[in-house]
């Protein structure tokens, strides 16, 4: 993950924040592992066997290793270190060591395109999403996530500023992020969020306090409910299924 600014000296400050990163992580969260799921159901909605897939922005390898389990898979990050240490953990997917800023991939060689958790940690957003069109054949798809910009900010202010300390955080609206997606010519097939139960602001003090929620359990319709939240938007994360058009 990169910052698109070009500038010499942000790449290597972010290089070297992204392997004293990678090499600290030992396991993936909770957050990350119901993420992983959405992805991976998104991914079995798709009608091409064995597709040959794209992580942009694999970080420590995890998500790429089991992208590998449902056809050949390659991984492309910053950070050489976390390159280096997932190249050795996960022998059965490739990895690539990319700079997002000056990366311009070969045209049509993709099925799928992953991008998990990296869209709010670019400059350019519009070139990530120009780089995974470029990337996909006709009739491929994009599945990516991203913070959920509306309920980031219905956080309380400590939490919000804790949450990560990555150099960008560029988080998006669901407005915006279509946006970016048709400017780009993607079909957008499917969006959503994820993670319920995030934000204490505004409507989100109500949709998640605990007694709304106990109301719809004792009335059996919670599944429901959570259904409708998501997508109404009030999940901790955007998430979208995009094609590109044969």
């Amino acid at each position: 993950m990169s910052n698109e600014t070009g500038d010499s000296h942000d790449i290597d400050a972010q290089k070297e924040f992204y392997d004293a990163r990678w090499a600290a992580e030992q396991y993936a969260g909770r957050l990350k592992l119901r993420r992983s799921a959405v992805i991976l159901e998104l991914l079995g909605q798709i009608k091409i066997e064995r597709p040959k897939i794209l992580e942009l922005g694999s970080g420590s390898g995890w998500l790429t290793s089991i992208l590998g389990q449902f056809g050949p898979t390659t991984g492309v990050e910053l950070s050489p270190a976390a390159i280096e240490e997932a190249s050795k953990r996960y022998s059965h997917v490739e990895f690539a060591q990319v700079d997002l800023a000056h990366w311009d991939p070969a045209a049509n060689t993709h099925d799928v395109v992953v991008s998990h958790e990296v869209l709010e940690h670019l400059e350019n957003q519009d070139q990530h999403l120009q780089q995974a069109w470029k990337v996909l054949r006709p009739g491929g798809y994009l599945i990516l996530t991203t913070p959920n910009y509306k309920t980031m900010h219905a956080l309380e202010r400590d939490r919000r500023d804790t949450w990560t300390t990555q150099p960008i955080e560029n988080w998006v609206t669901r407005k915006k992020l279509r946006m970016l997606l048709r400017s780009c010519d993607f079909k957008i097939e499917q969006e959503t969020t994820c993670i319920l139960g995030h934000g204490n602001r505004g409507i989100r003090k109500v949709v998640n306090s605990f007694h709304v929620n106990k109301i719809m359990k004792n009335l059996g319709l919670d599944q429901h409910f959570d259904w409708l939240r998501k997508q109404w938007g009030f999940g901790l994360h955007l998430v979208v299924l995009a094609a590109k058009p044969k």
